[in-house]
């Protein structure tokens, strides 16, 4: 989380537990990886002063034994499938710009002018318990699966990131394309993609 103290610290804790603790078993398990991680976190902060607070989303996505795939998410990190020349969203955003368009209360394109832009409504390692949100999804040979952080999609539409992808290529080029599309419109924030391909 930027602007909070341990953001950094709060992000390796989980991205070293998680997967650790992920054997591809069912959604269950990845849930539960993420739930050990927010403790994790707090333990950490609690025994080391200074980190009071600190905290970090996560957006995760694993790959089950029976070839389907499992998503997590908590905080403002995005997961988007591109299937069949589409591109579709798989996660909500936890704002509280996100929510007041969900409720129709703001429109998509105020969102950087509010007050409250960039204030996140769920994170892990800021309280005891954490509400995480998961699915499951099948998905086909040759689908994509983008994870990335609001630096992001805070500076690509989301016809740029489709355009993006249509245009192909391996899956480190695409991510290396969007990463370079971000910066070039402004990067005002850390910038961070994932782009995976399904195999036969």
């Amino acid at each position: 989380m930027g602007g909070h103290p341990g953001g950094e610290i709060a992000a390796n804790v989980v991205a070293g537990l998680v997967p650790a603790s992920f054997t591809g078993q069912s959604v269950d398990e990845l849930e539960a990886a993420v739930r050990a991680a927010n403790w994790a976190i707090r333990d950490r902060a609690v025994a080391q002063p200074g980190l009071e607070g600190m905290g970090t989303t996560i957006c995760a996505v694993g790959l089950l034994t029976n070839g389907q795939l499992a998503l997590v998410n908590v905080g403002d990190s995005r997961a988007y499938l591109w299937h069949a020349g589409a591109l579709n969203q798989l996660t909500q955003d936890h704002s509280v710009t996100a929510e007041l368009i969900g409720r129709g209360e703001l429109r998509e394109e105020e969102a950087a002018e509010h007050p409250y832009y960039g204030v996140l409504t769920r994170a892990l390692g800021v309280g005891p318990d954490v509400a995480i949100d998961r699915s499951t999804l099948a998905v086909d040979q040759g689908d994509r699966i983008i994870i990335c952080s609001d630096g992001l999609f805070n500076e690509l539409y989301r016809a740029e990131i489709a355009s993006t992808l249509a245009g192909g290529g391996d899956v480190a080029s695409v991510a290396d394309n969007l990463i370079d599309g971000a910066i070039t419109h402004g990067g005002h924030d850390n910038v961070s993609v994932v782009v995976a391909e399904v195999a036969a």
